[in-house]
């Protein structure tokens, strides 16, 4: 059997699109449908049926699905064991919250690419609630998110750091240079936060903890902005639309530069944990094993 349209298959399953798939793969459509007509007929069953526009599985083809991938797996183990030149060559797909990847993610990259420069590196931004799905599903090899997910089965989880989040805002806000500000004087303010959908997560996020802390104390704020990026939450309220919700990795810097200043709000900061996520029946192919191993030093060594 060739490997090609079996690896085809697997992306394809994944994308539910050919179209889609060929983008992927940097092949033309009719290569990705030739690829699975080859599989189909080789293995005598339908993978694939469309339902007007859109592309679905048929039960042979969900059945393939994890065989294909210990295939491909098992491959990828013969080709390194004698092909150790090589084997810290080939693609990394890192997923990784917008949060980490903007503020933590690229000073273990820049290490990671001085020891391994023929890995080439694939980053995927995914929200909190996305995560574990994506770890299970092989969208990703190796997961980097805010939320706690240490129940999910096969999920292999690994504390990175321990942080908080605040309320900051622009230096010439009205609250900045004021002390003991109550949460009740937050129904007069605009908050900006990220969507819950972007930072939920199966051990919740500190969006909800806020929402919970001000619902219990009556607050209803005067307007709510939110946004699926972190970077936008910052420039909005440095631009004085309002105070923000931010975690301390993301504004270190503005607060050491005073291009943001922290809130003192009598609301206690929230606590966050941010986590490597691994699969835990996943091979580790020599540049994952590489990066796990070089994130276990750095979390060794802050302790």
């Amino acid at each position: 059997m060739d490997i090609k349209p079996l690896q085809t298959f697997l992306v394809a399953a994944r994308m539910l699109g050919f179209g889609e798939t060929a983008r992927a793969l940097n092949y033309s459509q009719s290569t990705v449908s030739e690829h699975i007509r080859l599989l189909e007929e080789e293995l005598g069953v339908r993978l694939f049926e469309r339902i007007g526009r859109q592309v679905f599985l048929t039960e042979q083809g969900r059945l393939l699905v994890p065989l294909a991938e210990k295939l491909k797996q098992d491959l990828s183990m013969i080709t390194g064991a004698f092909r150790q030149d090589e084997s810290f060559s080939g693609t990394l797909t890192i997923g990784s919250v917008e949060s980490l990847c903007v503020f933590w993610l690229p000073q273990l990259l820049k290490e990671y690419k001085l020891r391994y420069p023929r890995v080439r590196v694939v980053i995927r931004i995914i929200e909190c609630a996305q995560m574990a799905a994506w770890i299970r599903q092989n969208m990703v090899d190796v997961a980097f998110g805010m939320s706690d997910e240490s129940r999910q089965p096969n999920i292999l989880q690994q504390l990175l750091f321990k942080g908080e989040a605040y309320f900051v805002a622009a230096p010439d806000h009205e609250l900045a240079d004021r002390t003991g500000i109550t949460l009740d004087e937050l129904a007069n303010q605009t908050i900006i936060a990220p969507e819950l959908s972007v930072a939920a997560g199966s051990g919740g996020s500190y969006r909800q903890k806020m929402d919970d802390l001000l619902v219990a104390a009556g607050v209803q704020p005067l307007s709510l902005m939110e946004f699926d990026s972190m970077e936008a939450i910052r420039q909005c309220v440095k631009h004085g639309l309002g105070i923000g919700l931010m975690p301390d990795l993301a504004v270190r810097d503005d607060l050491y530069n005073g291009t943001l200043v922290r809130i003192k709000c009598q609301m206690a900061s929230i606590p966050y944990e941010a986590f490597m996520l691994l699969h835990r029946e996943k091979w580790l192919a020599p540049p994952l094993s590489a990066l796990a191993n070089m994130v276990r030093e750095k979390v060794i060594s802050t302790i």
